[in-house]
């Protein structure tokens, strides 16, 4: 618990030093004690609960909707194989790409980037793992043997 203690005062006094370096402007880099008072102000206001509910909201509309089409779609790809040639190269080139990379993305448009990211980190990972599933079922005898 100390040793927690300390690594935030160190971080503390580090950010303080550099709010105060003036190499950026206050907006950039507010001090220590206005991020605090800000904090607080809107804990009280309770603007920091509809935030939060905000966000998780994002989060988790973005991980549902991934879920369903991406568990829909893989299915589909170990099902047929004509889906899976078609899918399989848009998943091989998209899936090293880091879900952060496509805030960008997310940028254009009406699109929010939180759902957008979400969505497709989540995407690509269900889709996987239900085509995966699929495979697996069809090799030991549960699926319909359409493969």
């Amino acid at each position: 618990m100390l040793g927690a203690i300390v690594s935030v005062g160190l971080a503390c006094l580090i950010w303080e030093a550099f709010a105060r370096s003036g190499l950026f402007a206050p907006a950039l880099a507010p001090s220590v004690v206005s991020i605090g008072s800000a904090l607080g102000r809107m804990i009280l206001s309770g603007a920091m609960f509809w935030h939060t509910f905000y966000t998780l909201y994002r989060v988790l509309f973005g991980f549902v909707l991934a879920s369903v089409v991406g568990v829909f779609i893989g299915i589909l790809m170990g099902r047929f194989p004509r889906v899976e040639r078609f899918f399989l190269p848009l998943v091989s080139v998209l899936m090293p790409i880091p879900s952060l990379a496509w805030v960008p993305v997310g940028q254009c448009g009406d699109d929010r980037p939180g759902v957008l990211r979400r969505y497709i980190s989540g995407d690509l990972q269900y889709l996987e793992r239900g085509a995966f599933g699929q495979s697996a079922l069809d090799s030991i005898g549960g699926g319909d043997g359409r493969r």
